[in-house]
């Protein structure tokens, strides 16, 4: 009985140990994508990534590496569905360092963000309003806001649901001017500053660009927000 457990026990090794994804094995394919993954994450905050790797396509005379002729594996431009990257290794027989690439599918996951209840637009976004999700890695990860501190405080420009990752353009930077509102109207000409009162015509958050109608002069601009009441000229509509 002990035998057989024995022999179903080296079995299942000798199965893992030559899987697709080489995790066991010594042979070249697995030390590059162990290598790889170690120079990702030596990269990646691994609070906000977690990546598993596979082959995609790599070079014949590469995969007859000895682990030992490996030196490093680096990313090779921009982390993708489909990541190139460099090995560099010693050709023995020449003397020499040599570089090849090799192509490795990335899968995985990334942390991000999204709303524990429904949130309409307009919304302010608080601590207690949001929760950290995990998210399937994709090529566009960037999309997706994984820093907290960018989603306090601001608002909804649409309607937010749970489970769903806040991307970037889901918020915007708090209003603080509103519809309706008085304002000042700026005209800059270096030294010389002009005011006239005028009126907001939508809500807008500071830096960001307001429509303005002007009743003594029955005019509309657009103008950059720069306080709670105060807009700089920027053109003439």
């Amino acid at each position: 009985m002990f035998l057989i457990f024995v022999c179903v026990f080296l079995l299942e090794y000798s199965v893992l140990s030559t899987d697709g994804n080489y995790k066991t094995s010594d042979e070249a394919p697995g030390v590059i994508i162990r290598m790889a993954e170690e120079s990702l994450v030596s990269q990646f905050d691994q609070e906000l990534f977690e990546f598993t790797l596979q082959e995609k396509w790599i070079p014949e005379n590469v995969k007859l590496l000895s682990k030992d002729e490996i030196v490093s594996v680096e990313l090779y431009g921009r982390l993708k569905d489909y990541s190139n990257f460099r090995v560099t290794y010693l050709d023995t027989k020449r003397g020499t360092v040599q570089h090849r690439f090799v192509q490795l599918q990335v899968g995985g996951r990334v942390k991000a963000y999204a709303v524990q209840r429904e949130l309409g637009k307009g919304r302010k976004l608080t601590k207690d309003k949001i929760q950290s999700i995990w998210v399937p890695f994709e090529e566009q990860y960037k999309q997706y806001v994984t820093n907290r501190e960018e989603i306090l405080g601001s608002q909804t420009v649409k309607t937010l649901k749970p489970g769903q990752a806040i991307r970037f353009n889901d918020i915007k930077s708090p209003s603080i001017l509103e519809a309706g509102a008085d304002v000042s109207l700026l005209f800059k000409n270096g030294a010389l500053v002009l005011s006239i009162q005028c009126e907001s015509m939508d809500d807008a958050a500071l830096g960001e660009e307001v429509s303005i109608y002007c009743k003594d002069q029955r005019t509309r601009y657009l103008g950059i927000v720069e306080g709670p009441r105060m807009v700089s000229w920027a053109k003439t509509l």
